[in-house]
């Protein structure tokens, strides 16, 4: 291209000192102005396509988290960059990015790989146990995690160790083994059985901030709560992230920082 770009000077330079080209060199001028022609459009291509967001994105996130965030972060993100193909799997599966070809994931807790850089996102996630106040009224409040054996608990089945709820301690972190009367994958139908007086349930507190707004569900067992875990938008390299990824990356971090669930 470089060659071809001197080329293009050279006729140009002769043209402007008053130079003929011979027979030649016109002709051969007259052969190579279309493909340099070519090459600088296509040049001026790679430069706006490296600058403007398109292509395609692939991203995951985990299941519950997509289902009430992703709507809304992939609405804005089309309507400002209509050129990308977005491809979005909400999972809790844990993608292997590089592997399976994933540009991005959003995650919660500590990260384990250190091939990813990760870029937090807002505020800490905090989990917590919930139940309705008709529940809490015929059953009782629990007031120490022991206690929930005697208690009717509601697992998310999806989970790693759904029967093991994990609590701080004053000293360390202890755990507690379950019997759930009912496990289900997802925290929407968890919340609509707490809510209608069926048990105790342990998940991530957006998922209750509605309820818990409304007054349909109560948290129990606030001091013995876990620490909050970070939440992460993950990709492979900083190196070379195209226009994509880093407008995801934005909006993410953007989106995050006041989430719709927060107080």
């Amino acid at each position: 291209m470089r060659d071809a770009a001197h080329v293009h000077q050279l006729g140009d330079d002769a043209a402007s000192r008053g130079v003929t080209l011979t027979d030649i060199g016109a002709s051969y001028l007259r052969e190579v102005a279309p493909a340099i022609t070519a090459l600088r459009d296509a040049e001026a291509l790679v430069g706006e396509l490296q600058s403007h967001p398109s292509g395609r994105l692939r991203m995951t996130t985990p299941f519950e988290l997509g289902q009430s965030a992703l709507g809304d972060v992939l609405s804005d993100y089309a309507s400002r960059y209509p050129e990308v193909r977005v491809e979005a799997d909400c999972t809790d599966r844990r993608v292997n990015l590089v592997e399976e070809g994933y540009d991005l994931a959003v995650r919660i807790g500590p990260m384990d790989d250190s091939r990813l850089v990760a870029r937090k996102l807002g505020e800490p996630h905090r989990v917590g146990v919930f139940a309705s106040p008709g529940y809490l009224q015929r059953h009782g409040v629990p007031a120490r995690p022991p206690e929930l054996v005697k208690h009717r608990c509601l697992a998310m089945a999806g989970q790693l160790t759904p029967t093991t709820w994990t609590f701080q301690g004053a000293r360390r972190a202890a755990s507690v083994s379950i019997a759930p009367c009912i496990s289900v994958n997802s925290f929407r139908v968890l919340v609509a059985l707490a809510k209608a007086d069926q048990g105790l349930v342990r998940m991530p507190r957006i998922h209750a901030t509605a309820a818990l707004s409304e007054g349909t569900l109560v948290e129990v067992l606030q001091r013995f709560a876990p620490p909050p875990q970070p939440l992460y938008a993950v990709y492979p390299s900083a190196r070379n992230v195209s226009p994509a990824v880093r407008a995801m990356l934005q909006l993410l971090t953007d989106y995050f920082k006041q989430p719709p669930w927060s107080p």
